[in-house]
């Protein structure tokens, strides 16, 4: 079915990307600019270091359809992704970074496949530009275990980007997903929907680096597997029986040897090696069960995923719709 002309709002948290805001901004205002489309721009800031803040008020200044949510202090991405999601009023919404590493001419053709109907139009970067090789191999390594233990049947591919266009209902069934510790790649493959893929060639930031260090990818993707799998948990079961298998035989082993030639049974080193061996699986199934733990942990305090400081609706918001403050 086609769709009729409506506000598309952009979602993009910044980290101190005070340098390169003023480019982005003016790349996507030219392409939207092409469309029939109205659209907000709705940046979060992540509580931000350098003069990120500063450089989106004066943006602002220049241009209504700006708005800021500028967060009490840095809260990851994926809550400031949900920030923005929360404070979205468009009928599609569009997921991306403030860096260009997202190039704003995608924006056009993801506009077009949502003219189609499609509720979710996700992005797939063939060419990743930049990312050196030990990074790619962890990347493709990730998605291949993910992929192998995920539930719910979702799938993912090397190179799936969060850079994404949903529809309002689309959105609104994101919005009734609260969990802490989010894997936002994994609910939009979770919520389902009628959906289509664009191709792109990832473009290259101008200025600074990525913020995402190996460590942070590490932990990223703890959360990823913890959020889609149980098959970590499932690890010390089969572990477990593996062991007493394992023990059971050599058991029959030692006594059938011992009756039969007469052999005297290895000690102290066979002792030692055999509890250091099972100490490190309990302490391996403790640690993935404590991950678990730890999520749920944080899940029942149900503390805010986000606290705002400061919020300037765009005015394509506040002129034409009636905003009610967040309980944030």
């Amino acid at each position: 079915m086609e769709r009729s002309s409506n506000l598309i709002s952009i979602v993009a948290p910044a980290f101190n990307e005070g340098n390169g805001l003023v480019p982005y901004y003016e790349e996507i205002k030219k392409m939207l600019d092409q469309t029939f489309y109205s659209f907000e721009l709705i940046f979060v800031n992540d509580g931000s270091s350098d003069q990120t803040l500063e450089v989106l008020k004066e943006i602002k200044k220049s241009d209504e359809r700006i708005g800021i949510i500028n967060l009490s202090r840095n809260f990851g991405k994926e809550n400031a992704v949900k920030a923005g999601l929360d404070h979205a009023r468009g009928e599609a919404v569009v997921v991306m970074d403030a860096d260009l590493e997202h190039p704003p001419h995608v924006l056009l053709e993801m506009l077009d496949q949502f003219g189609k109907g499609y509720d979710v139009v996700f992005t797939r970067a063939v060419d990743r530009k930049g990312q050196n090789y030990i990074r790619k191999k962890l990347s493709s390594t990730f998605y291949d275990v993910i992929n192998k233990i995920a539930g719910d049947g979702i799938s993912f591919r090397t190179g799936d980007k969060d850079f994404i266009l949903l529809s309002r209902k689309a959105v609104n069934a994101l919005l009734d997903l609260n969990e802490y510790n989010r894997f936002s790649k994994g609910l939009f493959k979770w919520i389902g929907f009628n959906s289509t893929e664009v191709t792109f060639e990832q473009g290259e930031r101008l200025e600074g680096e990525s913020k995402w260090s190996i460590k942070k990818l590490a932990h990223y993707s703890i959360d990823a597997i913890t959020s889609f799998s149980f098959v970590p948990l499932r690890f010390s079961s089969y572990m477990g029986m593996i062991v007493s298998s394992i023990s059971f035989i050599y058991m029959i082993y030692i006594i059938v040897d011992t009756i039969v030639n007469g052999s005297s049974v290895a000690g102290f080193p066979t002792l030692v090696t055999l509890i250091l061996f099972l100490s490190g699986v309990i302490l391996i199934s403790l640690g993935i069960m404590g991950e678990y733990l730890a999520r749920i942990f944080i899940e029942v305090k149900k503390r805010p995923i986000y606290l705002i400081e400061e919020y300037q609706p765009s005015e394509e918001v506040y002129n034409k719709r009636t905003y009610s403050e967040s309980k944030y």
